[in-house]
């Protein structure tokens, strides 16, 4: 609570934290795969739980004990972890989940490890193309198309009002959501719900959990300053024009007298003018000037925060003056010695620069002919660095296939493609590299040749297939075709 006292003519705020009537109660479950809930609240020796938003996902871990082995085999991984906590007797709001990766005997004790639920995108790779998309709509896609229909997309929203040209290339899950939500200044996670938040970071507010000194806060851990991180001479080195390069470089004299000349240069061939350059420069010159401030404060266990919420903390004496911090990510734990929770927080708000959601456009950018979008296993180049295939009125000469001369029209077959291990083609692409490519008739055949599909350029084909493939390409006069690229999966 924030009230206002009058003192000779100013106006001082002053904050008073109403802590809860009761204090925090977890309740932790483990739900095997026969549909049985274990409650091993009681019986815990030690336990933690941990979660943050957009870095990373959570993870949790337990140890019980097991004198009569028990426990010795009812829990083989991927049973679902729940961790409850209110304030009140009986919690029944559940404030984690995840699932066992782990489970390990050590002497008399059974130990479980896992991670939240978002370990089931965690663990693979994008590939897709985004043109002039808003966020919230490359968030949305992203979820449902690697989720496996496992989390809640209906709230994200997708009108954030910025639009985001991205391309990824095998790039993983969880990188891809930190590069959107970097770009537009947004925070993302999965609720215990399996609910897929995504909002601005900085604007969720928890009012009802704080720490706050000689009530409930323990200790304020390291928050020294890294004087390696600092960087007050920054060198942007653009792309070159007329033979010269745009060059800009920011200063901070105060800095420099503090910690001395630190410099980074920054080169990008994307950055054409002074005024982009300048604004690169200034914007990662003010963000490493100073060295950041980022630590952990520890306190009796809070029940109701969630990821990249901002919460009350106040302690004075350490220099954390009362006002909301954003939570980069909390721990809870319980030992022998009580029930604590530790957020770690960074006493900088996060601010980003559209010449910073440029960049992650550029670096997530790609041409040519390499994508793989529809997530293809496979991909086999034919260059024509030498003779292959049957022709028609066709030849290779120099590592290029072209029509003999005189010729008007002209076809080349290829051999086979494929595993040859009896699976059944599932899906097909093809693409060419050349010129006059869009010339060129593309048929695809997976019948061993007597039947041919024509498709275009990095057409998906995702029927009537066989156990190899069989291209054949039409060409006429002004053709040359420098490589083609044979895409597809196997069925299992």
């Amino acid at each position: 609570m924030t009230s206002t006292r009058i003192l000779s003519g100013r106006r001082v705020p002053v904050h008073v934290w109403i802590p809860p009537k009761f204090t925090a109660n977890p309740k932790i479950t483990i739900e095997r795969a026969d549909g049985t809930v274990d409650d091993i609240t009681d019986i815990l020796l030690n336990w933690s739980v941990e979660d943050g938003v957009t870095e990373g996902i959570g993870n949790f871990e337990f140890e019980i004990p097991n004198p009569n082995e028990t426990y010795s085999n009812v829990w083989t991984g991927m049973e679902i972890f729940r961790f409850y906590c209110d304030y009140a007797s009986t919690p029944t709001t559940l404030r984690f989940r995840g699932r066992a990766e782990k489970v390990s005997k050590q002497n008399n004790n059974v130990r479980v490890t896992g991670r939240s639920e978002s370990l089931f995108v965690q663990d693979q790779n994008v590939n897709k193309d985004y043109t002039t998309q808003d966020a919230g709509v490359i968030i949305k896609d992203l979820f449902d198309s690697y989720g496996q229909s496992r989390y809640d997309t209906t709230e994200i929203n997708t009108s954030v009002g910025t639009t985001l040209t991205l391309s990824f290339l095998d790039v993983p899950f969880w990188e891809v959501i930190e590069s959107v939500c970097t770009a537009v200044n947004y925070d993302c996670y999965v609720s215990p719900g399996l609910v897929v938040k995504f909002f601005e970071a900085g604007t969720a507010i928890n009012t009802t959990d704080a720490l706050v000194h000689d009530h409930n806060m323990i200790e304020v851990g390291d928050f020294a300053e890294d004087l390696q991180f600092v960087k007050n001479k920054v060198r942007v080195i653009g792309g070159e024009i007329d033979g010269v390069r745009v060059r800009y470089t920011a200063k901070d004299e105060t800095s420099q007298t503090n910690y001395g000349i630190r410099m980074e240069t920054i080169n990008d061939d994307g950055i054409v003018t002074l005024a982009s350059a300048k604004e690169l420069a200034e914007f990662i010159k003010d963000q490493k000037k100073d060295p950041p401030v980022v630590g952990d404060v520890k306190g009796i266990l809070l029940a109701t925060i969630q990821p990249g919420e901002s919460m009350k903390l106040s302690s004075p004496m350490e220099n954390l003056q009362p006002q909301n911090y954003r939570i980069i990510s909390y721990k809870h734990l319980g030992d022998q010695e009580g029930l604590f929770t530790t957020v770690t927080i960074n006493k900088e708000s996060k601010r980003v620069s559209h010449i910073i959601k440029d960049r992650i456009q550029k670096e997530h950018r790609r041409t040519g002919s390499s994508t793989n979008t529809d997530d293809l296993d496979y991909a086999e180049i034919e260059l024509f660095n030498v003779d292959v295939g049957s022709h028609s009125n066709t030849e290779v000469v120099e590592g290029v296939l072209n029509l003999k001369s005189g010729q008007a029209a002209g076809n080349w077959i290829s051999g086979a493609y494929g595993p040859d291990d009896g699976r059944i083609v599932s899906k097909i692409k093809i693409d060419l590299i050349g010129d006059n490519i869009p010339e060129v008739v593309i048929g695809v055949s997976t019948d061993g040749g007597s039947n041919y599909t024509t498709v275009s350029r990095n057409e998906l084909l995702t029927s009537g297939l066989g156990v190899s493939i069989i291209v054949k390409l039409s060409l006429v006069t002004g053709v040359r075709i420098d490589s083609l690229l044979v895409q597809y999966s196997m069925t299992t």
